[in-house]
């Protein structure tokens, strides 16, 4: 069991449209401002991210739907995006090298026919850490 108490959980299902990207962006940042010693430019980051994977969940989710999961704890912002793709998604790519670069945790499971989930975690910078505690 996890020391960090859950501070609120969104799920959101958007079409396959990139024009609904910025809209998944504002209500992730909304939800991450309410972490404890979350910087603005942790925040930045993880609007950032989320932009990217949605935009990659986009692309090969051949225009299907969209899930996304938010949950927000005391000090952390996990993100799950999963599409309705193949599941034949390139691990190594510019996009997922940025999110990894982004993120402090970043999981790929692929669901064979069935799409792929792209998982990641935002926690509150260690530098903000040292200076507060």
């Amino acid at each position: 069991m996890s020391s960090e108490s859950e501070q609120g959980r969104l799920f959101l299902r958007i079409p396959g449209k990139p024009e609904y990207v910025s809209l998944v962006r504002l209500t992730i940042s909304g939800l991450a401002s309410r972490v404890n010693d979350l910087s603005y430019e942790d925040i930045e980051d993880l609007k950032l991210a989320v932009a990217e994977a949605c935009s990659r969940a986009i692309l090969h989710g051949n225009g299907e739907e969209i899930s996304i999961e938010c949950q927000v704890s005391d000090h952390s912002v996990t993100v799950s995006i999963q599409d309705q793709g193949t599941g034949e998604e390139e691990e190594d790519d510019m996009g997922i090298f940025l999110i990894r670069s982004l993120m402090e945790e970043v999981t790929i499971k692929t669901l064979a026919g069935k799409g792929s989930i792209l998982l990641m975690s935002k926690k509150r910078n260690h530098e903000h850490r040292n200076q507060r505690s």
